[in-house]
């Protein structure tokens, strides 16, 4: 009996996985000399090599590559040992090598996907987010629908007809609140930065 292709590398070929503007923030940031690493970025740097590796199709949108190149230093100087560097020449030499890291990622790993979202799936998508944020308490999410661009790479992902799966990674709760509805609806599989082990595991990607 022939073993298919999702069989032997616990995820096909024809999946995609989009990264969002934060995770691809994350996995940018590492500068080994300084000790400086993003939020997440083993298992970010992880997956970019598994899917490179497997043939797997890391996806992102302009506006993604827009967003991570302008809140690039913004993430950097949450970080501690950013803040304690002990020169502006030091920090933007870090910042520089970080840069080039994002550089690389949109250049090298990931494929450019053409954004899809028409007026009036905007529109769906605005009422898809306001009837489901009502049935739940206030507390547990945002008060407000997500910011347009998040609506768009939502919508532009299901409209990719490409791939079999899609996925988003993301730990935006605009998307991980509602992964079984986005499931349902939109039909693309919301992967939680914190569950990326659990998905490694499920694919023998460990």
């Amino acid at each position: 009996m022939s073993v298919s292709k999702e069989e032997i590398n616990g995820i096909s070929s024809n999946h995609l996985i989009v990264i969002d503007a934060n995770c691809c923030i994350f996995a940018a940031i590492a500068v080994e000399r300084y000790n400086i690493t993003g939020r997440f970025y083993k298992q970010l740097r992880h997956l970019i090599f598994k899917c490179n590796e497997k043939c797997v199709t890391l996806g992102f949108y302009e506006i993604i590559k827009i967003e991570s190149e302008k809140n690039l230093f913004k993430e950097l100087n949450n970080i501690t040992g950013f803040q304690q560097l002990s020169s502006s020449y030091v920090k933007m030499n870090c910042h520089k090598e970080c840069r080039d890291n994002l550089d690389r990622y949109f250049k090298n790993k990931a494929k450019l996907c053409q954004m899809s979202a028409t007026t009036q799936e905007i529109s769906d998508c605005k009422e898809f987010y306001t009837q489901h944020k009502s049935k739940r308490s206030s507390y547990q999410i945002k008060p407000d629908v997500p910011c347009e661009n998040d609506l768009k790479i939502l919508i532009s992902t299901k409209n990719l007809t490409d791939y079999e799966v899609k996925r988003i990674t993301t730990e935006d709760s605009d998307f991980t609140s509602f992964k079984p509805e986005i499931k349902t609806t939109y039909d693309i599989d919301i992967m939680a930065l914190d569950e990326l082990p659990k998905y490694f595991h499920e694919w023998k990607w460990d």
